[in-house]
């Protein structure tokens, strides 16, 4: 398994707090930086990044525990290999349940 972390112009100390996690995990998280704040282009960097066969997709102001343990049950159950988290999607729900 691999995290990539794609940092796309944050200005608010995110790519600080990237490179902590990034330290306390050295072998499962990388972190990468584009300059423009565009989400499309840090998807595509990420998937050009990853050397994995399923990707699971969710920005950082999402991050979401379960999301990814989700996430990792359906690539375990083969009914996936690429998973989006949207906070914008209509169904989507944010917070604690």
């Amino acid at each position: 398994m691999e995290i990539i972390i794609v940092e796309n112009g944050s200005t608010d100390g995110t790519i600080d707090a990237c490179r902590r996690v990034q330290q306390r995990f050295p072998k499962l998280i990388q972190v990468r930086t584009i300059p423009r704040g565009s989400y499309g282009e840090a998807i595509k960097h990420g998937m050009l990044e990853s050397r994995g066969s399923h990707v699971s997709i969710l920005e950082c102001d999402f991050l979401d525990a379960r999301f990814v343990s989700a996430s990792i049950a359906v690539f375990r159950a083969n009914r996936a290999q690429f998973v989006v988290g949207s906070k914008r999607h209509p169904e989507s729900v944010t917070g604690a349940r």
